[in-house]
């Protein structure tokens, strides 16, 4: 490749980043402006933009990133490429991802974000944890600071506003109160169609993927609020994706990717793009590490 065309080097750079390469892709990059050199400073605002692009995709992962190639998945990421593809032309769905720990699908889903997050789309994630189980619409509170920071947001009605801040207070009052307050109906149907009006008024601007992980962990009113968003999302550019050990969200309108062992070619490629070159070059140490993994790429680590 010409070093100096700017075409094929960026496709180059953005080809690699989605693998998990950002080393190397921000290496091609740094490249191509050095060899542009100061005097190009004006034809360089395209690599600019890429290598930042790239650099920010990577700052809000949920896993540590290594330069290791990405095995096994194809199939599950086709699906969720499928899925990106409907909601960029208002088809939004929603999928959960089950399987059990370890098994990637959080490295799944941070492979799919961060290329998607290269192009147009916007990724906003949270994580449920063990102790949100008892916490009144947790996934909702986490989620509406992090969707209100976002172009489009400032588009809510200000009744919705002030039900969203409202939701989101940190009050030790409000806050030992909130269980019974959103259980009234009249109360949950406004702060439902508060987060509605922001989700609306953020996908109309564009194409938005939100993530939250860790399900299993969800509390009865988020599992309650989120299951009435599945009918209005699909019409909406707006791509939900769940991830849990279990299958205990089930529902008509939530799509299934089951993410299971690794098969034994890909088992083998993970364990020796992880193992030192003395290890790669020991068959039997590479055959036993992928025998007692079970196909799970956390025992390969």
């Amino acid at each position: 490749i010409d070093p100096l065309n700017e075409e094929a080097t960026l496709t180059v750079a953005e080809a690699a980043a989605p693998g998990a390469s950002k080393t190397r892709a921000l290496s091609i990059l740094s490249g191509y402006l050095d060899e542009l050199g100061a005097e190009g400073r004006e034809i360089q605002l395209p690599a600019v933009l890429l290598r930042r692009r790239i650099s920010e995709a990577y700052q809000d992962s949920t896993i540590v990133v290594r330069d290791s190639p990405f095995f096994g998945r194809e199939k599950e990421s086709e699906e969720l490429n499928r899925a990106l593809a409907r909601a960029r032309n208002s088809g939004g769905s929603a999928y959960l991802i089950s399987g059990e720990p370890g098994i990637g699908k959080t490295r799944l889903v941070s492979e799919f974000t961060r290329a998607a997050s290269l192009s147009p789309v916007r990724v906003i994630r949270v994580a449920c944890q063990e102790h949100d189980a008892e916490r009144p619409l947790s996934a909702i509170v986490d989620l509406v600071p992090r969707l209100l920071t976002l172009p489009g947001a400032l588009g809510c009605s200000p009744e919705s506003m002030q039900s969203l801040r409202r939701l989101t207070s940190h009050d030790p009052f409000d806050a030992r109160v909130r269980q019974e307050r959103e259980q009234e109906q009249p109360r949950y149907d406004h702060t439902r169609s508060a987060v509605l009006d922001l989700m609306d008024c953020v996908s109309s601007e564009g194409c938005c993927i939100v993530v939250i992980e860790n399900t299993h962990w969800l509390d009865p009113q988020s599992t309650r609020m989120i299951e009435g968003f599945l009918e209005w999302l699909r019409t909406r550019q707006l791509l939900l994706i769940l991830t849990s050990r279990d299958l205990r969200h089930q529902h008509e309108l939530l799509s299934h990717i089951h993410v299971g062992p690794l098969s034994s070619d890909a088992s083998r490629a993970v364990a020796m793009a992880l193992s030192s070159p003395v290890l790669v070059s020991t068959p039997d140490f590479i055959d036993w590490a992928v025998r007692c993994s079970g196909g799970n790429p956390y025992y390969l680590l």
